[in-house]
């Protein structure tokens, strides 16, 4: 009888056992078409259409400078510009899609540096139109923001000075606020437009290139890190020397006429970082409310650490940066405190969201 009941509570072990293996995994929700959604209607869709406003008003600020030369104007012209700007860097993770795709390279030509001050005055003083229309036939190297921000920044012995002294320079700083209009509006339609706009490759990625979300997931994390990884290496390395030798570039500091190459950076991690906690607006959800995510609070600090270690040491270099390369150790400081933001994207959040690590297709643009 005894044996009986110990060959009945093996069995009952052994079918509990069976049964139990054949359950299905708890499967973790997927929550990634969802957190796109929000980054869409948070971030993407508001972003391109700030920007396109942006560069709208910077058209009228051009005009209302040439049109009375003064300190006022050209300080009410500057503050546009750096509005414009500072939306454009927001959008940095989404530098992918119609920002590079062909024919129009619409993101390139938008931001083309380091720029080409000849062919800016070859322009000026060639017998060209200069008229909004005029730039879409012009290469990037005389386009874009940077453009704008070197006929706004720049000149001998001063600005005003400079612009007084050429109606063709003045021309020139309407027709390129013109055209900056035209590309971001181009990109604004690429990315939103109902129905063909880029958005819907993300949105419904069955139907496009990233067949799944979790290709367009990926995508955007992927791009997250890149970001980090293009400003380490051509917006802090490249001016430190990595690239020439160990000689100083201050030349290749972006928005070097401006003073804007730090807060360049600072603008990205903004984004970098709303696309991680989710915007303020109620019911934005970011990767931080991914269960994979949610179930390691310890990496979500490291993330915010490494964030704010990034903001002190951007913070502690004097600005303008063009004129401090030679503190190298405060700007070393910053490259490598973005290393363990970087780090964060592409080894913990990769990792843990069960993506694979891309290829940067940035060409230092």
């Amino acid at each position: 009888m005894k044996k009986h009941l110990v060959h009945t509570v093996l069995f009952m072990v052994a079918a509990i056992s069976l049964m139990s293996s054949c359950s299905p995994t708890p499967q973790v929700p997927d929550v990634r078409i969802d957190i796109i959604h929000s980054w869409a209607e948070t971030v993407i869709e508001p972003g391109f259409e700030e920007l396109y406003n942006a560069s709208e008003s910077m058209v009228a600020s051009a005009d209302v400078l040439c049109s009375n030369l003064n300190e006022q104007t050209l300080s009410d012209a500057r503050a546009d510009w750096q509005s414009a700007r500072q939306r454009w860097k927001y959008l940095e993770p989404f530098y992918f899609g119609p920002h590079k795709a062909a024919p129009a390279r619409l993101g390139q030509t938008m931001d083309f540096w380091p720029i080409r001050e000849n062919k800016i005055a070859d322009l000026i003083a060639s017998d060209f139109e200069l008229s909004g229309e005029g730039m879409q036939r012009q290469g990037a190297v005389v386009r874009g923001f940077p453009v704008l921000e070197f006929l706004l920044y720049a000149g001998e012995p001063d600005t005003l000075t400079s612009l007084r002294q050429s109606d063709r320079r003045c021309q020139m700083l309407v027709a390129v606020a013109m055209d900056l209009e035209f590309l971001s509006g181009a990109l604004r339609d690429a990315w939103l437009a109902p129905g063909t706009g880029f958005i819907n490759a993300l949105l419904q990625p069955e139907t496009g290139e990233f067949m799944n979300p979790k290709g367009a997931f990926s995508e955007v994390v992927n791009r997250m890190g890149f970001a980090i990884e293009n400003i380490r290496r051509d917006r802090l390395g490249a001016p430190l020397g990595d690239k020439s030798g160990g000689s100083l570039q201050p030349d290749s500091v972006e928005s070097r006429y401006s003073g804007r190459s730090v807060p360049d950076i600072l603008d990205v991690l903004t984004s970098i970082e709303t696309l991680v906690h989710g915007a303020e607006a109620p019911q934005s959800l970011g990767l931080v409310d991914h269960p994979r995510v949610q179930g390691r609070p310890e990496m979500i600090q490291r993330f915010d650490d490494a964030v704010a270690r990034s903001r002190a040491a951007l913070n502690a270099i004097p600005m303008p940066l063009r004129d401090h390369l030679m503190e190298t150790e405060l700007v070393r400081s910053a490259f490598d405190a973005l290393g363990d933001v970087q780090r964060s994207i592409q080894a913990d959040f990769i990792n843990v969201l069960g993506l694979s690590l891309s290829f940067n297709d940035a060409d230092g643009d």
